[in-house]
C-alpha cells in the first residue's frame, strides 16, 4: 500500500515481514493472494482502476525477494514464472506463452482474496502433454514458446538470444536491460532498445560511470526509456564497477568463469530453470564488486541471454546455436 502523506510503500522483504521504503523496488504484489507480478500488469491495474486492491498493495525489492517471502507469480503479466510455479506445485508442465487468457482476478467480496482464473477447479486434472512445448510456425521451425508472441520477440530469438556474447560493453549493456526489466515484460525492453542506446552513451562504461546527478534528472525525463530513477543509478554504479573490475581481470573474465560444465536441456517451459548454483555464485560476487539489480534470477536471465547455457527447448530451431554444448 501506498501512503500519500508519507510518499512511501509498503515493502515485504524474504522474510515476509513488511517495512515502509521511499521506493517501490522493481515488482507489486497482492498481500492476501500472496501473489507477485509487474509494476505495469494489466490485471492488478485494471482492479486498481476498480477501487479494489489498494489496501492490499505490496511490492517487493525482486523477483528473489518476492519467492523467498513464499509468494508466487501473476499468470497474466509472468507467464512463464507462472508456469514454472504451476508445475512445480501439482507436478506437471505449464503453459508459458505469454499472451494468454487467463487472468488473475481480485475478489470483490470484500476479503479481497486473489486467485487465477486459470487455476483448475478443485481436483480436475486435464492433459497437458503438450503444453509449454516448442511451437511450430507457418515457416515450419520450432521455437521457443515466448518467442512467437510478438514479432520482436521472434527476432530476438532468432538473431541474438543465447549467442555467446563476449566484450566489456557488450556485457554491460545486456545487465543494464536486464536490470531494467525487472518487473516487466522483456518486449517493453525491447521496444525501447535504442533509445536505451543513445540515453546511455551506445553503453559505454567510461561514459555512464560519469554521469553527474544532472544525467540522471535528464534521464529521468526521458519517455523513450524506463524512468526508474533506482534503475538508472544502478547502471551509473555498475558502470563505475565495471570500470574498478579491469584491475581485477574485467567484466567479462568474471561472468564468464561461472559458466557451468552443463546446460539444461528443457522439453516445457515449466524445465527451464529461474535461478541455479552458478546464478547464484554469479551475483554475489557481482555484488560483491557494487553491482546492483544483479539477483540470483537475473543473473541466470544475463545467463540465458548470453549464451552460457543453452535454453532453447528441444524441439526449438535454434537450440545448440550457442555452440557451447552437445546435448
Amino acid at each position: 500500500m501506498t501512503s500519500a502523506a508519507s510518499g512511501t510503500y509498503t515493502l515485504i522483504g524474504p522474510d515476509g515481514r513488511a517495512y515502509r521504503s521511499a521506493s517501490p523496488g522493481s515488482l507489486g504484489g497482492h498481500r492476501p493472494g500472496k501473489l507477485y507480478g509487474r509494476l505495469d500488469c494489466p490485471s492488478a491495474l485494471r482492479a486498481i482502476a476498480r477501487g479494489h486492491y489498494v489496501r492490499h498493495r505490496v511490492f517487493f525489492a525482486d523477483e528473489d525477494t518476492a519467492v523467498a517471502a513464499g509468494y508466487r507469480p501473476c499468470s497474466v503479466c509472468m507467464p512463464q514464472q507462472y508456469a514454472k510455479w504451476r508445475a512445480r506445485r501439482n507436478g506437471f508442465p505449464g503453459q508459458g506463452s505469454p499472451g494468454r487468457e487467463s487472468e488473475c482476478v481480485i475478489s470483490t467480496s470484500g476479503a479481497g482474496d486473489a486467485f487465477c482464473a486459470s487455476d483448475p477447479p478443485g481436483d480436475v486434472v486435464t492433459d497437458r502433454s503438450t503444453e509449454g512445448q516448442a511451437v511450430v510456425g507457418e515457416d515450419g521451425l520450432g521455437r521457443c514458446v515466448w518467442a512467437v508472441s510478438h514479432p520482436l520477440n521472434l527476432h530476438y530469438h532468432d538473431t541474438e538470444w543465447g549467442l555467446p556474447v563476449r566484450g566489456e560493453q557488450a556485457l554491460f549493456e545486456r545487465i543494464t536491460l536486464e536490470a531494467f526489466q525487472a518487473g516487466l515484460s522483456w518486449l517493453t525492453i525491447l521496444a525501447k532498445r535504442p533509445a536505451f542506446r543513445t540515453a546511455f552513451g551506445g553503453f559505454q562504461p567510461e561514459a555512464v560511470a560519469a554521469y553527474a546527478d544532472g544525467d540522471v534528472e535528464r534521464l529521468m525525463s526521458d519517455a523513450g526509456i524506463v524512468r526508474n530513477r533506482a534503475k538508472i543509478e544502478a547502471a551509473r554504479t555498475n558502470a563505475r564497477a565495471v570500470l574498478a573490475l579491469r584491475e581485477h581481470g574485467g567484466l567479462d573474465r568474471l561472468i564468464w568463469s561461472h559458466q557451468p560444465a552443463r546446460t539444461p536441456v528443457p522439453r516445457t517451459v515449466a524445465e527451464v530453470p529461474t535461478s541455479t548454483a552458478e546464478s547464484k555464485a554469479l551475483a554475489a560476487e557481482l555484488r560483491s564488486y557494487g553491482f546492483r539489480f544483479v539477483g540470483p534470477t537475473t543473473s541466470y536471465a544475463l545467463m540465458e541471454a548470453i549464451g552460457m547455457v543453452d535454453t532453447h527447448l528441444v524441439g526449438c530451431h535454434r537450440r545448440g546455436s550457442s555452440g557451447q554444448y552437445d546435448d
